[in-house]
């Protein structure tokens, strides 16, 4: 079973808010395996790859909330980053604005800016039911994917105004939520740039609660986010903004193989699926952020919308 119209299965046409619905999100979703990637001078391909796919398997398997940071692949030529948003840019400039994972010298560039945008510009073209949210922090040359967000997703981006959080899941069909930390020095919701917030609510585009556990070891962040989400859940914040789960281990030299044995396995994925059905605290989680997303995890997060209470409808999983 395909996670690519799972919205229009189990949320569309229910009067749900964004901050009642639980999706898969994909951690640094730029920077993946079938991808030619380069690591910096000191670092390691397999200690910065969080993926398999682009934007459009991850689209696919059923990920909805997409990590993103991007770079000049030159850092020394600024073209297509000036001081001014919304000037065309070049076949030349978008070849160089990449997606990125770690620093210069110890990370990876990912997939092409441009390339994957037009990837999610199809999905949702062809999966009008479906919604996204892209967020972009990190970025070291936000006028360059400010003109590619609006040059490729200008007419697919969602232009409400106010608190996203609190708006109809309906309303947002076929559409992408694109939020923009403050290294961007353009927003305006009434073009579809909206303001992201770290853990604060957010009154001008969607803020969003929880943060990374920072660990290699299962049980520290097992542990790390159980801290977080009682906390969350002990200030009754739900409502106002989201909250993200991080189901994550990338603090290894090999984020392949310790997502395929740790807090990131389908096994483990798969035992925070009945934490979401059963535990009340795991009821304020919007979002599962997961290295290596696939049709399987992706699965065991979405159903939990199920209007039948995520029941087993007997299909196989394994």
């Amino acid at each position: 079973m395909s996670g690519r119209n799972w919205m229009g299965k189990y949320i569309m046409g229910r009067d749900l808010s964004l901050s009642e619905i639980v999706m898969p999100g994909s951690h640094d979703a730029g920077v993946f395996e079938d991808q030619q990637t380069n690591a910096g001078i000191l670092g390691s391909k397999k200690a910065a790859i969080c993926q398999s796919g682009g934007l459009k398997s991850q689209l696919e398997a059923g990920s909805r909330l997409f990590d993103l940071r991007a770079r000049l692949v030159r850092q020394t030529n600024l073209i297509g980053d000036g001081n001014s948003p919304f000037e065309p840019t070049t076949s030349v400039d978008k070849g160089r604005v990449r997606f990125y994972h770690g620093g210069k010298k110890l990370g990876t560039k990912g997939g092409g800016v441009a390339e994957q945008l037009e990837e999610v510009k199809a999905f949702l073209q062809d999966n009008r039911t479906e919604f996204c949210i892209l967020r972009f922090t990190k970025t070291q040359c936000p006028n360059a994917v400010t003109n590619l967000v609006n040059e490729i997703l200008g007419d697919l981006l969602y232009t409400a105004g106010g608190n996203l959080a609190k708006h109809k899941v309906d309303r947002m069909q076929g559409r992408v939520i694109a939020v923009f930390d403050g290294s961007f020095n353009y927003h305006n919701q009434r073009t579809g740039f909206h303001n992201y917030a770290k853990k604060e609510a957010c009154e001008s585009g969607l803020g969003i609660a929880g943060s990374y556990a920072g660990s290699r070891f299962a049980r520290l962040v097992v542990r790390n986010q159980t801290s977080k989400l009682k906390k969350y859940v002990k200030k009754n914040l739900s409502g106002d903004r989201l909250y993200a789960w991080y189901q994550t281990q990338t603090y290894s030299t090999n984020i392949k193989s310790t997502t395929s044995g740790g807090v990131g396995s389908r096994a483990r994925v798969k035992s925070l699926r009945d934490k979401l059905k059963n535990d009340a605290d795991y009821e304020s989680i919007n979002i599962v952020m997961m290295d290596f997303v696939d049709n399987y995890k992706c699965r065991h997060i979405y159903r939990r919308n199920d209007p039948l209470n995520g029941r087993d409808f007997g299909f196989d999983v394994t």
